[in-house]
């Protein structure tokens, strides 16, 4: 799954339809390929992510995630973005 964008580009609404969907097949693996946030007024949405990660289908066997970048936050440089968001992945159980 790729460019979730959470944060004024994509629906919150939109994407935990889609994990729905996605969760009833029970997939063996599920790997997250990046861009997970937007920046909305240079701001990080970490609490919609949050929000949204916690309805996020899991692998049986996997279930790996890497960022992208957007996930570095303004002009893709900030690495305090970044590490917020692997914190958050990681508490979920997403590995890098």
């Amino acid at each position: 799954m790729s460019d979730i964008h959470i944060g004024d580009y994509v629906s919150k609404d939109f994407i935990k339809n889609n994990f729905a969907k996605v969760g009833i097949t029970h997939p063996d693996i599920i790997v997250y390929t990046g861009d997970f946030v937007r920046l909305v007024h240079n701001a990080l949405p970490l609490a919609d992510l949050d929000e949204v990660m916690q309805l996020a289908p899991k692998g049986k066997l996997q279930t790996l995630a890497t960022l992208g970048n957007h996930d570095y936050g303004r002009a893709f440089k900030d690495s305090t973005a970044a590490d917020s968001i692997t914190t958050l992945l990681k508490s979920m159980i997403l590995l890098f």
